[in-house]
């Protein structure tokens, strides 16, 4: 591994991110590390593609994560390999900002239109509810990249603008 980057803690040992050697850079592996003992260990959940999205629940005992390539699917898995991983109940082009502060649940939603529902999925049976509804204001504003505290007291998101222009001209030659 090398490039790593400490995302979170996972009881007395660091969560770490980085490139798996001998692969692309776009490739990472996650472990944990033993700030007293020094020894690192590969997470044990299961390696079937890049997870370049990775969120740990509050309580640490849980991890979101997706996994790229075909399927992008969205999965759960215990950062210990304790317990299976476990793919969640998300539609195509879906993405999970985040977990609820109970750590038993997700928010999710699909971005890039005017209108922005966002849901809170249970990570255990996937019932959904919604949460949240942002509105732009015009059709012409995309909202995107939602970042949500886990009480979901406060929430920020980015907007764009998406102006499409048709330029007629006439009687050049």
């Amino acid at each position: 591994m090398n490039s790593a980057t400490i995302v979170g803690v996972v009881g007395s040992k660091w969560l770490l991110r980085g490139n798996i050697e001998g692969r692309g850079v776009a490739a990472h592996g996650y472990y944990l590390a033993d700030p007293d003992t020094q020894q690192v260990e590969k997470l044990k959940f299961e390696e079937t593609g890049d997870k370049t999205a990775l969120m740990l629940s509050p309580d640490h005992t849980r991890l979101v994560f997706r996994e790229s390539g075909g399927a992008a699917r969205w999965i759960v898995a215990a950062p210990d390999g304790g317990s299976a991983a476990v793919p969640l109940n998300t539609e195509r082009g879906e993405l999970i900002y985040g977990w609820t502060a109970d750590s038993q649940s997700v928010y999710v939603g699909k971005p890039g239109g005017a209108e922005f529902q966002i849901d809170r999925m249970e990570v255990n049976g996937s019932r959904r509810t919604p949460w949240k509804t942002f509105h732009s204001g015009r059709p012409d504003v995309l909202l995107a990249n939602l970042a949500v505290t886990p009480d979901g007291s406060a929430w920020a998101y980015a907007r764009s603008h998406g102006y499409d222009r048709l330029v007629l001209a006439q009687g050049l030659a």
